[in-house]
Order: structure tokens, then sequence, then C-alpha cells
């Protein structure tokens, strides 16, 4: 287990004021801006955590980048995401659990966990 630190607490505290997916690079400097550094690889073992406990969603660019983002929803949902600037729409995924339940059934598979990774062109981007 963890412990909590200030630091910790930060990184927390950036990821729950933002509405879009950031690096752990991006998570990094913006904490050396406010006055919390930490070692990079600090803020990886820190994600991963939340990661594992729930509390930080995980997404994975087509650059091959892994992102992270605080989700507001408890329940499982999807996400919409901008290509370009990274904001993020959380989406109710019921449609999509109902078709991936059915499609595992047909094909043998059970305890199937969709997960959905909408990626678009926000209207502020595509301007």
């Amino acid at each position: 287990m963890m412990r909590t630190t200030r630091r910790r607490t930060a990184l927390m505290d950036l990821l729950t004021s933002s509405d879009r997916f950031q690096s752990a690079q991006e998570l990094h400097t913006a904490l050396a801006r406010h006055g919390e550094p930490l070692a990079l690889s600090t803020v990886y073992r820190a994600l991963q955590h939340f990661v594992d406990s729930g509390d930080v969603h995980v997404f994975h660019a087509a650059n091959g980048e892994t992102l992270y983002r605080r989700c507001t929803r408890p329940d499982h949902h999807g996400h919409l995401i901008c290509r370009l600037c990274g904001k993020t729409e959380e989406l109710k995924a019921a449609t999509v659990d109902i078709w991936s339940a059915d499609l595992g059934r047909t094909l043998g598979f059970d305890e199937i966990s969709p997960v959905t990774e909408i990626v678009g062109t926000c209207q502020d981007c595509a301007v």
C-alpha cells in the first residue's frame, strides 16, 4: 500500500482539476511548476497505484503514449477523446456493454469487460 503524501495528494489534485488525459511527463512538469517537484519515476509509481485502485483511468494514444485522467463517474463508462488536445467527455456505455456481452457469449467468452475509447477531434480543435 502506498502512503499518502503531500506530493501524491498534489498529483491527484492536478488530475482531478483537468478534464483531459495527460501524460506522466506533463503531470511531472506541472507539479514542478506548482512547487511540488517529484521524480518522474515517483510520478509513474503513484499513477500506477491510482490506476490499480480504480481512481485513475488510462488511455493508450495512437502514438504509443500512455495518458492518465481522474474520472468523475464511478460506474463503468467510455470516453470520447480529442486526438489533438486530449479533451475528454465521459460516456454512458450501456449500448456497448450489451453488444460486448452478446458478442462474448457468441464467441464463448464470459466475464466481458469492455473498454470504450472513441477518438475524434473536438470542435475547438477542428476550427
